[in-house]
C-alpha cells in the first residue's frame, strides 16, 4: 500500500493526474451514501463547523494552520473503458466534499473542482447509465418545492437530499453576515485541508480489500473513536511552528502514540483496575476518558450557532451512544488540540496509576470510593489537600453524628445496631477496621493492601455474628453437636438429645431456648461483614458453625475481610473498658456471648478513637 498527502484541490486535480485515473469510482458492494443531517451531532454538520473552525484558528494563528480528514482507500481499477481510482474506504467523505463543491457551483456562481469538463469527477456504478448524474438529480430535487422526500425510497438519495440542503443552508448564512470570509473560507478548503490516500495494489481485488478492512474493523467504541481523533491530528503537529511533516514523520509519530495509548488503554481495561475506580469491571477506558477536564469553551462563532440553530435540537445534547466522543470532537480542531488533550490523558493515566500502585493511596481512595466517594472529586487535588481530603472523609465515616439545633453532634455508637445503620454506617465503620487493621505504621512504606476487587465483587453486607432466631428453618449443626448437646442436658431437654445422637433433623424452633440465651442479636457488637457467598453458605448456623464454613471458605480461597477473621477466630487484642478495666472475650472459641458482642463493642470504640488520632487533620 502506498500513501500520499494531498490538499483537497489536489485531490481533484495532481492527484488524479499523476495516476493517469479519470476520477472516483463507488462499486457496486458499498452500502451507498448514509451520512446524516438533521442535529448538530450528525456527521455533515459536524465536518462543515469543524472546517470553518479551523478556518478561523487559522486566521488567528492557533496552531497547526492544516486541517486533516480521515484516510481514503483506493485501488486503480479499469471502469467502463477507462482508468479510475475505485474508492474501498472514504466514500462518504469524498461524496460529502463533492456536494459541497456542487452547492458551491449551484448556487454562488464558484467552481467545481469536483468536474472536470462538465463531467463529475466520482460516480456511482449502481447510477452508471442514468440520465442524469446523481449529483444534478439531487440538485432537481432540492429546488423542486413540490419534492416529498420523505416519499423517496432509495436510501442514499435520502441522505443526500439532506446533505445538500444542509451545506447550502450553512454557505448561504455564511455570504449573508459574514461575505468577507467566504472567498477565504473556500480557499482553506481547497488548499489547508489535507486528506492523506492510501493507494492498494492494483493486482488485489478491491471486493477483497473492502471485505478485510471491515472484518477487521475495532467495534466503534467510545474510546477507539477518541483514539482516532487523537492520533489522526496529533500526529500531524509540527515541532516547530511552520515546520510540516512528512508522511514517514507523520507514521512514525503516530506508532509511537499508538503504543503508548495500548498501554493506557489496556491498564485501565483490566477488571480489577476498572471495578477500583469506576466500580465497572468493563469500559475501563471510556470511563477514564470521562474525567478528563474540557478546557473553556471558546464564545462560538455567529455563523456557527446561527447554523446550529436551524437544525434540529437533540432533547438531550448527548443523548446518543457516542456523547463521550462528541464532548471530545467539539473541543479538538487543531493538532494542537489533540497533543494538548494526549498529555491531559496521560498525566490522568499516571497520576491514577500512582495511586493505584502506592499501598497507602490505594487504601485511602478505595475505603473513599467504596463508601460514597467519587473518583472525579479527587483528581484536581495536590497530594497534601487529596490526603486531608481522604482523610476526613474517613473519621466522618467512622463517627456517628447527627444534627441537632442546627448543628452536628458526635453521638456515641453504641445506639447503632442492625436495625438502626442510617446510610449504611455500621458497614462503613466495618470496613474501615479491615482497610486499615491495626499494628500497621502507615507513616512508612505500607506493604498491607486491601483487596477491593474481590470486596467489591462478592456483595459483602451486614450480618449478624450470633444468628437471629431462624423460625422453623432446619439447622446444620453438624458442627456445634457437642455444645448443643451441653445446652440441651441444662434445660432437660432428652427428647432433642435423643434426635441430635441419632442425626434426626431439628428446626429452630426446638432450639429457640438457646436463642433466648442471646435476646438482643441486633446489637451492634453481634455485627460482622460477609459476602453473599460465604453467608450462604453460613445460613443461620450457630457460631462455631460459622467458624468452621468460614476457614473451609478461606482454605478454598474465598476472600474474607480481616476483621471478620478476627472476630470469628476472637483474634482481637483486649481492650479496657470506661472504669479502665480490661474487657476480655470468652475462652471457649466454639461460642459467641453477649459478653462476647459487648467485648467487641468495646474494641470496636477504641478502634475508632486510634483511628481518628492517626488520621487527625
Amino acid at each position: 500500500m502506498n500513501n500520499f498527502i494531498f490538499s483537497i484541490k489536489e485531490i481533484f486535480t495532481t492527484c488524479l493526474n499523476e495516476n493517469n485515473v479519470n476520477g472516483y469510482f463507488i462499486g457496486p458492494y458499498q452500502r451507498g451514501y448514509k451520512w446524516k443531517s438533521k442535529t448538530i451531532h450528525d456527521q455533515v454538520p459536524v465536518l462543515l463547523c469543524d472546517l470553518y473552525d479551523a478556518f478561523l484558528k487559522k486566521n488567528i494563528k492557533q496552531g497547526n494552520t492544516e486541517y486533516y480528514l480521515q484516510y481514503i482507500t483506493v485501488k486503480r481499477s479499469l471502469e467502463n473503458d477507462s482508468f479510475v481510482f475505485e474508492v474501498i474506504d472514504g466514500q462518504q467523505r469524498l461524496t460529502s466534499l463533492t456536494l459541497i463543491f456542487n452547492v458551491l457551483e449551484m448556487f454562488f456562481e464558484k467552481h467545481n473542482l469536483a468536474k472536470k469538463n462538465g463531467h463529475y469527477l466520482l460516480n456511482y456504478s449502481r447510477y452508471y447509465g442514468a440520465q442524469r448524474n446523481i449529483f444534478d438529480e439531487i440538485y432537481t430535487l432540492v429546488i423542486d418545492e413540490e419534492t416529498e422526500i420523505e416519499n423517496i425510497k432509495e436510501q442514499d438519495k435520502f441522505y443526500l437530499y439532506h446533505a445538500f440542503k444542509t451545506i447550502h443552508s450553512f454557505f448561504n448564512q455564511l455570504n449573508a453576515h459574514h461575505p468577507d470570509d467566504f472567498n477565504e473560507f473556500l480557499l482553506f478548503i481547497e488548499n489547508d485541508v489535507k486528506i492523506i490516500l492510501n493507494k492498494e495494489d492494483e493486482f488485489t481485488t478491491a471486493e477483497e480489500v473492502f471485505s478485510s478492512l471491515n472484518a477487521n474493523k475495532v467495534p466503534l467504541t467510545n474510546a477507539y473513536l477518541v483514539k482516532g481523533l487523537l492520533l489522526t491530528k496529533a500526529s500531524r503537529n509540527a515541532s516547530f511552528e511552520g515546520q510540516k511533516k512528512h508522511f514517514k514523520e507523520i507514521m512514525d509519530a503516530r506508532s509511537l502514540m499508538a503504543k503508548t495509548w495500548d498501554e493506557m488503554h489496556y491498564w485501565f481495561s483490566r477488571p480489577e483496575v476498572s471495578k477500583y475506580f469506576f466500580n465497572n469491571k468493563d469500559a475501563g477506558m471510556d470511563k477514564a476518558l470521562v474525567l478528563v477536564e474540557h478546557k473553556p469553551k471558546d464564545e462560538e462563532h455567529d455563523i456557527v450557532q446561527i447554523f446550529k440553530n436551524s437544525l434540529e435540537q437533540n432533547s438531550n445534547k448527548f443523548d446518543n451512544q457516542y456523547e463521550l466522543f462528541n464532548q471530545f470532537h467539539e473541543n479538538i480542531i487543531t493538532s494542537s488540540d489533540a497533543v494538548e488533550y494526549l498529555d491531559k490523558i496521560k498525566h490522568l493515566y499516571k497520576r491514577l496509576r500512582n495511586w493505584y500502585e502506592d499501598n497507602n493511596w490505594y487504601n485511602l481512595i478505595g475505603y473513599y470510593l467504596k463508601t460514597g466517594g467519587k473518583i472525579s472529586e479527587l483528581i484536581k487535588e495536590d497530594s497534601t489537600l487529596l490526603k486531608k481530603t481522604l482523610s476526613s472523609h474517613l473519621i466522618k465515616q467512622i463517627t456517628y453524628t447527627i444534627k441537632e439545633n442546627k448543628k452536628m453532634v458526635k453521638k456515641d455508637i453504641d445506639i447503632l445496631g442492625y436495625e438502626n445503620n442510617p446510610g449504611k454506617k455500621i458497614n462503613k465503620i466495618l470496613l474501615s477496621f479491615s482497610v486499615f487493621p491495626e499494628g500497621i505504621d502507615r507513616s512508612k512504606e505500607n506493604l498491607y493492601r486491601f483487596d477491593f476487587y474481590d470486596y467489591a465483587n462478592e456483595g459483602w453486607s451486614l450480618e449478624h455474628i450470633f444468628p437471629q432466631n431462624p423460625d422453623l428453618d432446619e439447622i446444620d449443626y453438624s458442627d456445634d453437636q457437642d455444645w448443643i448437646i451441653e445446652q440441651c442436658k441444662r434445660n432437660n431437654r432428652k427428647d432433642l438429645i435423643e434426635k441430635i445422637e441419632n442425626n434426626e433433623p431439628v428446626n429452630g424452633q426446638e432450639l429457640s431456648f438457646i436463642y433466648d440465651s442471646f435476646p438482643d442479636v441486633h446489637i451492634l457488637g453481634n455485627m460482622a461483614l460477609l459476602s453473599s457467598s460465604v453467608n450462604s453458605a453460613l445460613s443461620n448456623g450457630l457460631f462455631n458453625t460459622k467458624r468452621r464454613i468460614l476457614i473451609r471458605k478461606i482454605n478454598k480461597g474465598s476472600f474474607v475481610p480481616k476483621h471478620t477473621i478476627d472476630v470469628f477466630s476472637k483474634m482481637m487484642e483486649a481492650k479496657k473498658d470506661e472504669n479502665k478495666e480490661f474487657v476480655k472475650f470468652e475462652q471457649d472459641i466454639k461460642i459467641w456471648s453477649e459478653k462476647d458482642a459487648a467485648a467487641h463493642l468495646t474494641w470496636m470504640k477504641d478502634r475508632i478513637n486510634n483511628l481518628e488520632k492517626e488520621f487527625a487533620i
